[in-house]
């Protein structure tokens, strides 16, 4: 449902990704994305409803850098309806008390901001599209953290994100067996070597993650939908 114009826009952008991240000793794989459409506007005689499609990762990227980057918009507006995802994201807390904040790096969108423990799309493998395993997979290849290196893990409810081009975020909230020193000590290697991905991991301790939230927020170095997530992920009594 793209034009010849708006498939060239995705091509060069998906083009200039690669070559930067080869750069930077990344790589990004292209995946299929779950994504909802919302099928409301096509017959208003029909009762409100989201139907499920697949959608490249390579389109959804270009899709959000044209939105975030663009002094123009390159896109219909139908095509940003049609573009959005499904993501999942979690709250790890550490056995030394710490709630692990990750800072974004610059070669992803919404760059240098601080960011909920764990999030990322979710991916859709073998026509099945599972936000537990989604997230799980993603604690693993970030934190080095195990399932088996988890007391609890569980669900704490839905948000809608924010920009145009996202949808919904499943989240969840885990506690982990180790110390936020070792999680740092362990990853240290990896996001030094890499930083344009995650430039940094942190901790706050859960009674003093609401006024780091909102001192955040007003700074703007914080991501609106890691807010959400965090928010989800606490203990009531601390909310």
């Amino acid at each position: 449902l793209l034009t010849r114009e708006e498939k060239d826009t995705i091509f060069l952008s998906w083009e200039e990704k690669l070559s930067l991240s080869a750069q930077g000793g990344l790589w990004h794989y292209e995946s299929t994305l779950g994504s909802l459409y919302d099928t409301t506007e096509k017959d208003v005689n029909l009762n409100p409803f989201f139907t499920f499609r697949p959608i490249n990762f390579s389109t959804y990227y270009g899709i959000s850098n044209s939105l975030q980057n663009s002094p123009k918009q390159e896109f219909r507006t139908s095509v940003f309806e049609q573009a959005r995802t499904l993501a999942a994201s979690c709250s790890i807390k550490t056995s030394d008390g710490y709630i692990i904040i990750q800072r974004r790096g610059t070669d992803v969108l919404e760059p240098n901001k601080y960011d909920i423990s764990a999030a990322g799309m979710a991916v859709v493998k073998n026509e099945k599209l599972d936000f537990k395993e989604t997230i799980l997979d993603r604690i693993n290849k970030e934190f080095m953290i195990t399932r088996e290196e988890l007391n609890s893990f569980h669900a704490t409810g839905f948000h809608r994100v924010r920009m145009i081009s996202g949808t919904v975020q499943a989240t969840y909230t885990a506690d982990t067996i180790k110390t936020l020193e070792q999680i740092q000590e362990e990853t240290r290697l990896r996001y030094q070597n890499n930083p344009t991905r995650v430039s940094k991991i942190t901790g706050v301790k859960e009674n003093r993650l609401l006024d780091f939230m909102i001192s955040h927020y007003k700074e703007g170095d914080i991501i609106n939908d890691g807010v959400a997530a965090l928010t989800l992920g606490m203990n009531k009594p601390d909310f």
